[in-house]
């Protein structure tokens, strides 16, 4: 659940940040079981969006665009997680058009 609620907190700081005032902003949160046996998990927003500069060291640590309300390691600690799980976090983003965070988790079967 961290991974989740640092991705969704990002997204909704992004549209908080957007200084596009006259956009109706939201945040979308999806999964999806894919037929490849991983479970998709997408954190979407219409907010700031990132650049390809921001985009390159969002998992460095202490890198942040909040200034002081970030400590620059949300990201850093959702890859994390995500890696010893055995999964994967991707982005597409672009500036003025929002986000799409990608996790995808490998479904683990469960024992009945």
């Amino acid at each position: 659940h961290r991974c989740l609620l640092n991705l969704v907190d990002n997204a909704i700081d992004a549209c908080l940040s957007d200084e596009e005032e006259s956009k109706n902003h939201w945040v979308q949160v999806r999964t999806r079981l894919k037929g490849d046996g991983m479970l998709m998990l997408q954190v979407s927003d219409n907010g700031c969006g990132m650049g390809e500069e921001v985009k390159k060291h969002m998992l460095t640590a202490f890198f942040t665009t909040k200034g002081s309300k970030g400590t620059g390691l949300g990201l850093l600690i959702t890859q994390k997680i995500v890696q010893e799980q055995g999964g994967a976090l991707s982005v597409d983003s672009e500036p003025g058009k929002g986000s799409v965070f990608t996790i995808l988790l490998p479904v683990k079967p469960q024992n009945c």
